[in-house]
């Protein structure tokens, strides 16, 4: 599944509908990101993953988003506070 697929299927209609305002961008901006997700920068990475409730780095691993603009330290902390989010609270 593509990265534009599993955002018209996971997001509500509303909020689908105002993505370019949740992204505090245009909507060539917003095709460009659902078409390469590679793309997306660290605070459009993190509302992606606010608006589907998930982790940054989950979306960073299945769909490769912001792979190319993210920093090293950027993923680092994503994939640190997965970790913190995954554990149950006795491990």
């Amino acid at each position: 599944m593509s990265f534009e697929q599993y955002i018209a299927s996971n997001l509500s209609k509303e909020d689908y509908e105002n993505l370019e305002k949740h992204l505090n961008s245009s909507p060539h901006r917003k095709t460009k990101i659902l078409r390469n997700p590679k793309i997306a920068t660290n605070h459009e990475v993190l509302v992606f993953a606010q608006l589907l409730d998930c982790t940054a780095y989950q979306l960073y691993k299945e769909f490769d988003l912001g792979s190319h603009s993210l920093s090293d330290l950027e993923i680092e902390n994503h994939k640190l506070f997965h970790e913190m989010k995954s554990r149950t609270p006795y491990q």
